[in-house]
Order: structure tokens, then sequence, then C-alpha cells
């Protein structure tokens, strides 16, 4: 137990505690680390002492008695006589007192060799020198107290559910509320720094955890109680540092293999009951405080919060195809949905958000092919249909007919449908056009609250199906190609 601990048990201060410690009266146990550790012995050791300095003995009289030269017996009645004395004195000195008081002599007039005479008091028992004990007989050695306070495998765990938790927290914020879907599929570089991100934020929140609640949610599951060397728990100052010392003497930042080369030797020093790298020169301690379900239960969350995990992982990467603006889309949200997709699939083309093409133009650099600007039908202010139209007037040899912009603006416009997590394949919209009798030429289709209508003009152009369009040799008529297609809400309008 602590000092604080011991000072609540015995009702002894520290001044005094520290004093018979000095006076050697009392040895608790000292860690590896040098900080003090008082036993239940300790604690009965020190309540002995108070008694017998309650019945005024004075400390040799108590040393002599630890040492085993001075019987319990022999000291008190030592000390009685002593305590006999002084009442007999005290006793004396009162009567004298009242009996001088009633005389009422004046401090001038005082004649003090009567009453000098009358203090003295009776002898008092000489106190007998108190007779060697017989040597004790010879005991074996008391071997040293098995030290487990650093509980390794349980600290390691309870900072793996802490660690899981705090991932749970980023992702949850970065993809739930901000839709940052684009980090399910990252460069390993980038990996790398998401997870110290994620680290960062456990020591960000840690210190605030063990200053006001006086746990982390992994300790606690686990039972740990971590405090200062007074029992309290860690002042805000103290857990931010520690905190960071654990990032950089535990975990190394997450350096790879340094920080498993490191968490390998923290584990064998806390097994030898060795302080750790990062509590060195503090006293603070660990106690355990079982949980109904014991490490069992630490164990089965721990699991637990991993399948979680990894469950929001996957979820979310359904979540990020789903249009991130839901229900009626004005213009500028329906811009929002066709950039995000346009982002997501590597569209290299946005809208800006009057539905305008960023650029101001778009041209099929290869075909010379011109995208019009999206037209946009709207009913109270919703986009309810969106028309796309290609145009191209130029004496054309190949023709590559993209649906790319027709894609995204499809996929932007399903935003205003009641789509749902586990029924939303963006292949299963984009495949739409393959599904066409001729996706070169007139079609309307039907899908799941859609309807698409493509209508091709052509003059002076052969139709070479998956080709495209070449210029028609026996036609009189300069080349010209449009297509227009509707993407409306049906029902709409």
């Amino acid at each position: 137990m602590t000092v604080k601990e011991l000072e609540e048990r015995t009702g002894l201060p520290r001044a005094n505690i520290r004093y018979y410690e000095e006076e050697g009266l009392l040895a608790p146990r000292r860690l590896p680390n040098g900080y003090r550790d008082y036993s239940e012995e300790d604690a009965r050791t020190l309540e002995k002492i108070k008694l017998l300095r309650r019945l005024n003995m004075d400390l040799e009289t108590i040393r002599l008695v630890q040492q085993g030269r001075l019987t319990l017996e022999q000291a008190l009645f030592g000390q009685l006589n002593r305590l006999e004395g002084d009442r007999v004195s005290i006793e004396q000195a009162a009567k004298v007192c009242r009996e001088l008081s009633d005389s009422g002599v004046g401090y001038a007039a005082l004649d003090p060799a009567p009453w000098l005479r009358a203090l003295e008091a009776p002898a008092r028992p000489a106190v007998q020198a108190p007779a060697p004990p017989a040597a004790p007989a010879e005991q074996e050695p008391e071997l040293p107290p098995y030290t487990a306070c650093w509980y390794p495998w349980r600290r390691y765990f309870a900072r793996a559910v802490d660690m899981v938790l705090y991932r749970l927290l980023f992702y949850g914020v970065v993809l739930g509320a901000f839709h940052w879907y684009w980090l399910l599929d990252t460069p390993q570089i980038v990996d790398m720094l998401i997870d110290l991100a994620c680290f960062a934020l456990t020591f960000a929140l840690e210190p605030l955890w063990l200053h006001f609640w006086g746990w982390t949610p992994g300790k606690w599951l686990f039972g740990l109680k971590l405090r200062d060397e007074n029992g309290e728990k860690l002042s805000l100052a103290d857990a931010r540092e520690r905190a960071w010392s654990v990032a950089w003497r535990g975990y190394r930042w997450t350096i790879p293999i340094w920080e498993l080369v490191n968490m390998w030797r923290c584990r064998r020093e806390g097994l030898d009951g060795l302080v750790s790298d990062w509590d060195l020169g503090w006293d603070r301690r660990y106690t355990v405080e079982e949980r109904p379900g014991g490490a069992r239960l630490g164990g089965a969350v721990y699991i637990a919060a991993q399948v979680l995990f990894f469950a929001v992982i996957v979820l979310s990467g359904f979540a990020s195809y789903l249009p991130p603006v839901r229900g009626p889309l004005t213009v500028e949200r329906y811009v929002e949905n066709f950039n995000y997709y346009a982002e997501k699939f590597d569209y290299g083309e946005r809208l800006s958000s009057d539905g305008t093409w960023l650029d101001g133009r778009y041209v099929l650099r290869l075909t010379g092919l011109h995208i019009l600007d999206p037209e946009f039908t709207l009913e109270d202010g919703a986009v309810t249909a969106v028309t796309f139209r290609a145009q191209s007037d130029e004496a054309l040899t190949y023709l590559y007919a993209s649906h790319s912009p027709e894609d995204m603006g499809l996929l932007a416009l399903t935003g205003a449908l009641d789509v749902g997590l586990f029924d939303y394949d963006p292949e299963d919209w984009t495949g739409l056009w393959d599904e066409a009798s001729d996706p070169f030429g007139d079609f309307t289709l039907d899908h799941r609250g859609v309807r698409i209508e493509q209508r091709v003009e052509t003059r002076g152009l052969e139709n070479m199906g998956t080709a495209g369009f070449w210029p028609d040799e026996d036609s009189d008529e300069a080349p010209y190609y449009e297509k227009t297609v509707t993407i409306s809400l049906i029902g709409a309008g």
C-alpha cells in the first residue's frame, strides 16, 4: 500500500511514519525502482508503535522490544512503575498547589523552603533491569514476496482494447461524419500515417481518462488501477507526460520492427517485475481489482471490439458507394454527388456548383466530341431529370462513344431514390448501357425508379457497332453526330 493509504489506515501523519523509518522501527519493502511498498505487517507494526507511544513509552525501549532484547511484559512493567511515580508526583504537586493557594501568601512574602519539602514525593519503586530473553530459535530466512504488480499481459491487452476503441472512434468520425471513404483505398504509406493518427488520438484522450476517471476503458475492463504514490488519480500533466512517454518509450511511434522488438523487451522486463521505462522515476502503482468473468471477459471484449472494427470497415466500404447526398436534390446537391463519384472512379471532369462544367467546355480530345453542359429539369427546386448532350460536326474518322458523364450523372441522381446499404451496387447501374439493345442508337430503359432515354442523330456517318461511327463514303452530307441522354425519376413531373 502507499504511504497515503498507510496514513488513512493507522491515523498517523506521514511525518511520523517517515520518522519511525529513520529510527529503524519500520522497514517497508522497496520495489525495484526504489519506491516503498507498505504491507499489512508494516501497518500492524505502526499501530503497535502508536499504542506504546500513547503509553508514553520512549522509542529506545520500543526498539529494545522490537529487537527481542526486552520482552513486552518487562517493558510494560518498567513503564507502569514510571507512570505510577509520575502519578504520585502529580498528585503531591496538586495538593501543595491547593494549600499554597489557600494560604493567601503573596509572591514578595513567599517562603519557598517548607513548600519544597512538602513536594518531596515518596520514593518510586526501582525498575528492575530486565533479564535478557532467551535466544530465539533459529528460523529459516523469509523469502521476498513474489512481485506481480506489473501485470504485463493484462496491460498489453488493456491497451489493445483502448486502441481498437480509438480506431473505431477515428474511422467512425472520418467515415460517418465526413464521408472520407478514400481512406479505405490508399497507398501503404498513407495507411501508416492513418495508423499513426489513430495512435496519436489514443494518447490525446488517455490523459483525460486517467485524470478525470482514473481508468481507461481497457484498464477498467481488466481491473488495472493506476494511481500515483499517494494512491490518487494522476494529475492531468502527469497523465499527459506518461501517455506520450508510452508512445515513444513503449511503442516507438509504431515504427515497424523497432516497435515489435521494444514491445518484446518490455514484456520480458514486466515478467521480471522491473519497472517500465515510461514509469521509471515515478512512484506510480498498479493494483488489480478482479472483474466478474475475469480475464476471459476482457479477452472476449477485445475480440468483439476487433470484429466490430472490421465490420465497420467492411460496412463503410459498402457505404462508400452510396451517394453522399440523399433525398430531394437541388442542382448544388446533385453536383456534390456527381463530383463525389467522379473522384471515386477517377473520372476527370467536374461540375461547378451551378451544374456547368468546371473548365467551361468539355471536349473529348481524340474525337473532337463536345460534351455540352448538363440540362436540369426541376420540380419545386428539386432535380427530377438531367440531360447530357454530346455533339460533333467535324469530319471524324473514329468516334469513341464514352458513357462516362452519363455514368456519373446516373449515380448522382440515385441519391434521390430509396436505396440501401446492401442493395446498392454501382456496377449494377453503370452496366445498364451494356444491356441496351444498341448502345450507339436509340433506346429507353427503366431500372429501379429511374428511366434512361437515349437518342442518337447522325448525318454523313456510318454506324460501325462497337467501333463507333465512321464517315459514310456514299453520303454527300457533312459528318454530324449528336447524342442526347436523359436520366429522369420515374413518376416525376
